[in-house]
């Protein structure tokens, strides 16, 4: 997990506003302005109150937007193990998250090697 994740999420900011940001500015370098502002790109992105804390830890920095893969490929590593969990096979699962049937078979490996608990 990035450290600018773990800082947005220790200020309140939900998973569905860092999702935006990320998918909108993944991979690319932000300005933050010192004031939030409501017709600010962000603002209307990712909600006003990302902006603020934004504005908050990041105030006038050019911040560069974490891809995302990471907390991606955890996501999907957690949803296949619940997937196979609940009886479904690798082609099921894989037409279900809308992957290819190795990939499938790659992430239920990582499952296998995460101690658990």
């Amino acid at each position: 997990m990035s450290k600018f994740v773990e800082q947005l999420r220790e200020h309140g900011v939900s998973e569905q506003n860092i999702q935006q940001l990320i998918a909108k500015w993944g991979g690319f370098p932000l300005y933050v302005p010192r004031t939030p502002r409501p017709n600010h790109p962000i603002a209307q992105v990712a909600g006003l109150e990302t902006m603020r804390v934004l504005c908050a830890i990041a105030p006038g920095m050019q911040i560069i937007i974490p891809q995302g893969t990471n907390e991606r490929r955890i996501r999907l590593v957690r949803e296949v193990s619940d997937l196979r969990r609940a009886g479904l096979s690798a082609r099921e699962i894989a037409e279900r998250l809308g992957l290819h049937i190795r990939q499938v078979y790659r992430l239920a490996s990582l499952t296998k090697r995460q101690p658990s608990g």
